[in-house]
């Protein structure tokens, strides 16, 4: 009985836990330029450390577990958090879109949503804020650095950043404005969207990338798994030659699952100047 009895107390402390957490993540609502209206969690805006701005990797939401649960354990760290989902066109999206989806989006609307909550948040904090992309986010974010030199950031962290792949129609590219086809981009083998949405990710490549990391005024590292089968093998010496910032996880794959997941929060703690 007494077994039980603390089982059960257990139990109910663990429930509480769950529900303090997410009672402490306010979901925020902006319009963005586009008159589509875009959503954000906010966790822990009572933290004393430097607030934090996670972006999402490519066609996913706020909720992707890699996003998630670096968020909590950031907010744990008394980080005020902020992960917007990018609305892609679609207001108030929750859920992660698919290749096959007709994709209208391009890589300037997102960084200027992008733009939007950093200034929300610069705003609500008076500080300057971290940004930090998993993956495509990361691809984002090197695109806003170029087009915000001057911005409210303190330092940038990119996670399994690599620049997109893409491929042009076998039958050729449509020449009107606004006529799909079907591309292949990142991870979607067949991804329909225009000529216009296309070039804005797949033209923003390594050179690029990197031009935008390496010329910030802030601040910039990369954190990269040893198994990530995702990143071509030049990448490492690409950003190795240019002074990026380097950290390598031995054995992490492109979402630092499992044990990994610790050894990035580590890398990230003492990125931030916390205690790993």
């Amino acid at each position: 009985m007494e077994v039980r009895g603390q089982f059960e107390r257990w139990l109910l402390g663990l429930v509480l836990l769950v529900l303090s957490m997410v009672a402490t993540a306010e979901t925020v609502t902006l319009e963005m330029g586009s008159g589509v209206p875009a959503t954000a969690e906010f966790r822990n805006a009572d933290g004393s450390g430097d607030p934090v701005l996670i972006l999402h990797g490519f066609l996913q939401t706020r909720d992707f577990p890699t996003v998630r649960r670096l968020a909590e354990f950031l907010a744990d760290e008394d980080h005020p958090v902020l992960t917007p989902t990018l609305s892609l066109g679609v207001p108030k999206r929750s859920q992660s879109l698919k290749c096959e989806a007709i994709h209208t989006h391009d890589l300037d609307q997102d960084v200027d949503e992008l733009a939007r909550w950093v200034d929300w948040l610069y705003q609500r904090m008076q500080k300057p804020v971290v940004l930090i992309g998993h993956s495509a986010g990361g691809h984002a974010i090197t695109r806003y650095l170029a087009r915000y030199p001057a911005s409210r950031m303190k330092r940038v962290i990119l996670i399994s950043i690599a620049p997109p792949a893409g491929r042009t129609p076998a039958a050729g590219e449509p020449q009107g404005k606004g006529e799909l086809a079907d591309y292949a981009l990142a991870y979607c083998r067949r991804y329909p969207t225009t000529r216009g949405a296309f070039h804005s990710y797949a033209d923003w490549g390594a050179k690029q990338m990197i031009d935008a990391m390496a010329k910030a005024a802030v601040p910039v590292s990369v954190v990269i798994g040893g198994a990530d089968e995702r990143l071509e093998p030049d990448w490492r010496a690409l950003l190795q030659k240019a002074g990026v910032t380097l950290l390598e996880v031995p054995g992490a794959g492109h979402f630092f699952d499992d044990e990994h997941e610790f050894e990035l929060y580590d890398n990230i703690d003492t990125l931030l100047g916390g205690d790993a």
